[in-house]
Order: C-alpha cells, then structure tokens, then sequence
C-alpha cells in the first residue's frame, strides 16, 4: 500500500491540527505505532497510537512510525524526532580557547600599530582645516566691512595697536609674547576699539590660529568691564595668531599726514610701512603700490595677494605684517605651524596653505633677519604683497 500524505488546511472552530509520522502498511499484517504531535505547542505525546492507515482521522497529517510485529510490544524501530524549524540546524559549539584569545590580541595589536599613527596625524589635518576656516570667514568679515564702507579696507595703520577710541585698527591690542593683550580677547570684539567687531559678531576664535600653542592667564578688558567674566583666573589661548598685509587698507586722515596721531575719517590708503626696507621709505604707490580699495587691487590681481595670514608668535605684535620687498629680510615673520606651511586669505576672499621650502623662516628668537636675494620664500612674499607702481 502506498503511504497516505495529505495536509488538509484548519476549518474556522476546529481543534488544532496534530503531525503524525507513520510507516508503510507491512504486507505482513503489521501494526503501526505513530507518535502524534500538537502543530501548536510542538509536544511529543508520552503515550503511543497505534492505527491503521484506514483509521487515520480527518486532518492527522502522516511523517513516521515505528513497525511493531503482531504480538509484541518491543518497538522495532527508534521514532525520528522532530526539531522546530525554528530552531534551526543542530550545531556542535567549541569554547573559547586560550589560543583563541592569543590570536585575538595579536590582531588587536596590529590594528593599533596601523590606526594610531593615522591618528595622531589627523590632528594636524583638523587644526589645518580650522585655520583655513577661520581665515576664510575671517577674510569674508573684511570684505563685508569694504561693502558697508564704499569699497575701503578697514584701518591698519601699524602704530602698534593701540587702544584708541574710536577704534583706528581692524584690530586692536597688542599681543605680542608678554604684552598687555596677548590674552585679553575683549578688545577684538568691542566696537571701540576694533573696526571690524560688528562685522564678525563677536566671534572671538576667529582671530586664533588652533596651532598656535601659546596660553596663558585671561587679562581683563582695559577698556571696562570684563567682556568674558566667565574666564577670569583661567588659563586661555592667545587672543590673535592673524595679521593683515601692511600693503593692504586704509588710514585716517591725521595718521596719513603725521604717521603718529589719529583722527578724520579713515578713507586714505596705507603707506606701505616696511616695503622699501624701512619703516617710512613707502608712500602710497611710491615706489611700491598700496590697496586702500578692493578696485585698487590691479596689479597683482585679488587672487594673488593676500590679506591676512598666520603670523609667528615670534614676531606678532599689532595687526600688521610688515614685509620688506626691496630689501632682502624678514621684517615680521609669517608662521610656519602647519607643518611649514602658512595659511593665506588672499583678496578675492580665498584661502590656500603655501608650504615654504627654505630654512631662513625657522626662527627661534625675534628680529629683523638679512637674508638671501635669492631665498624662495622671501621671493614668493614678494610676489604676493605688492607690485610696482607704474
């Protein structure tokens, strides 16, 4: 006889549908012995049935058996169990071993020699970033100040930074190594001393390069009240690390006719101090070109001189960065911290990091360096400051 297989679906009231394993009819006249299982529960009754394939009920669906011989009640044949599918595959589970643990250690080890020496030179790459980041909003505050102002720079006068009032300096302070405001970032965002302090919103870490790793103890506003009470007693960064091209903005009227005084509305361009090699030998657009405007930025075009850059702690002082281009020397230093290179803001109101390929910028203690005609750094400055006036 062949095997029943039939899996009738549940009609709606009905008891749960059970599995039953059975055999093939022996042609001997043998019995079955069935083992039935709930489809709900997936349990195993203790206690066998034995049937014949005629005796099946309605909706017993047939899987197994065990044949028993007319007469006996020795099972003949172990029934197959039956695993929910839920369950999955039987699997064989080893332990955690000790060399298990040993091949785990030594790949952790390799992985640390691989990732952390990337780490450690992602640091530099963010604080690299974060300069041309602040130069860029730095060098867009600038340019927001020319719109509001009929197309002049703001004021860099380089007279040291003092602390006048009405502010004469797109900056104020003085914060150079040991000077009255090397800590003090109250002075760059009030409006009575500092031209652009409306145009950045007070936004005190644009002015600070992350490399710059100068610190000290907070010093009060001279001007008042403390700006920033919450930092009294702390230790902060150094207030500026960004100086502006002394070939680039404006003066007042007294200070262009005296060089020593302020006072008059500040529409005249610079002189161009320390561009002949001493302080007072340039005049506007004699010999060397100074950029009172953005239109007054001909020769070389916005895109080729800058504006701001990094300047060294060694030599930062006030706003101006003095470069000498008709003379072979440094004047004031521009900075080497990413990985000597300086960040650059430039007219048209890009940034590039320029990476310096002599050795005469690796200063250790400030002062006025005679240096070779022909040293690349030097060389690339003056092409990037000013032109000759033609």
């Amino acid at each position: 006889m062949n095997t029943m297989n039939s899996t009738p679906t549940r009609a709606p009231g009905r008891t749960p549908r059970k599995d039953v394993r059975i055999a093939p009819l022996d042609p001997r006249g043998c019995g079955f012995r069935v083992s039935v299982w709930s489809a709900g529960a997936c349990s195993r009754f203790r206690r066998p049935l034995t049937v014949e394939s005629a005796e099946l009920p309605s909706g017993v669906r047939l899987l197994c058996c065990s044949v028993v011989k007319p007469g006996h009640s020795r099972r003949l044949a172990k029934p197959e169990r039956i695993r929910p599918a839920f369950l999955g595959r039987p699997s064989r589970q080893r332990a955690f071993t000790f060399t298990d643990l040993l091949t785990l250690l030594a790949v952790i080890s390799i992985l640390a020699l691989v990732v952390l020496p990337a780490l450690a030179r992602t640091k530099p790459s963010v604080q690299r970033l974060q300069c041309l980041n602040n130069l860029s909003e730095l060098m867009r505050d600038v340019l927001m100040y020319t719109h509001d102002f009929h197309d002049f720079f703001p004021p860099n006068p380089d007279d040291g930074n003092a602390l006048y009032n009405p502010a004469a300096n797109w900056v104020a302070g003085d914060v150079a190594t040991g000077a009255g405001q090397e800590f003090c970032p109250d002075v760059l965002i009030d409006p009575l001393t500092s031209a652009i302090a409306s145009e950045t919103a007070k936004s005190v870490n644009l002015f600070h390069c992350p490399s710059d790793q100068r610190t000290g103890l907070y010093q009060s506003n001279p001007n008042g009240p403390s700006l920033f009470p919450n930092l009294i007693g702390k230790t902060i960064p150094a207030a500026r690390s960004y100086s502006m091209n002394s070939a680039v903005g404006t003066v007042d009227a007294n200070f262009y006719a005296t060089g020593n005084s302020h006072g008059g509305p500040m529409i005249y361009p610079v002189n161009g101090p320390w561009l002949t090699g001493s302080h007072d030998g340039n005049r506007h657009n004699s010999p060397w070109r100074t950029y009172g405007k953005t239109t007054d930025m001909v020769a070389p075009t916005p895109a080729n001189i800058f504006a701001l850059a990094d300047e060294s702690p060694l030599s930062i002082n006030d706003g101006c960065l003095g470069t000498s281009v008709s003379v072979p020397l440094w004047v004031d230093w521009p900075a080497t911290y990413h990985n000597l290179g300086c960040v650059f803001a430039f007219g048209d109101g890009h940034t590039e990091l320029h990476h310096w390929t002599g050795t005469t910028l690796l200063a250790t203690t400030e002062h006025v360096t005679s240096i070779p005609a022909t040293d690349p750094d030097w060389l690339w400055m003056n092409t990037h400051t000013t032109a000759l006036a033609k």
